[in-house]
């Protein structure tokens, strides 16, 4: 499951869904995603950005840096049906190298245990960045989503009207 944070407007968007829906214009619910997105994407880059600021004190690998494969893995998706409309910045477990499908979970903790070949197990220290990085910025995202519904709601108004 990826990791998440959620910032659903779900009434209003709920209602902007359906008015879409309604009015029957693929284009124009194409036009609210595309806005949705480009609103929430300043908070994947900040996550990407945090992510790789994380220190790393590992030599080079043979599976590639889970660092950069965390921040590859940042995504926005933008839901307009259904019980969870809204959108999401989430990070997907099936890209991580050498197996470790977890590593954006596990990261975001303070300390999680991993196996190393010969030894079992061992602890390592985690730095929580997902959150308090997405949090920071939380008002912003969501203006900047508001923003985008209402010229979408003033678009289908003047094209009723």
């Amino acid at each position: 499951m990826p990791a998440g944070y959620t910032t659903d407007l779900p009434d209003a968007l709920a209602r902007l869904a359906r008015a879409l829906e309604t009015e029957g214009s693929a284009r124009f619910r194409r036009q609210l995603a595309r806005n949705l997105k480009q609103a929430a994407d300043p908070g994947a880059a900040a996550v990407r950005a945090r992510v790789m600021a994380i220190p790393s004190r590992g030599g080079p690998r043979r599976g590639g840096s889970i660092r950069r494969a965390i921040a590859q893995a940042v995504r926005v998706d933008v839901l307009l049906a259904g019980k969870t409309t809204g959108v999401r910045i989430a990070i997907g477990k099936n890209t991580m190298p050498r197996g470790f499908h977890n590593a954006a979970k596990r990261f975001n903790q303070r300390t999680f245990r991993r196996p190393v070949y010969g030894r079992g197990e061992v602890t390592q220290r985690g730095q929580p960045y997902f959150e308090n990085t997405l949090q920071a910025g939380r008002p912003r995202y969501a203006a900047a989503c508001h923003e985008a519904m209402d010229d979408m709601a003033d678009r289908i108004a003047s094209r009723i009207h």
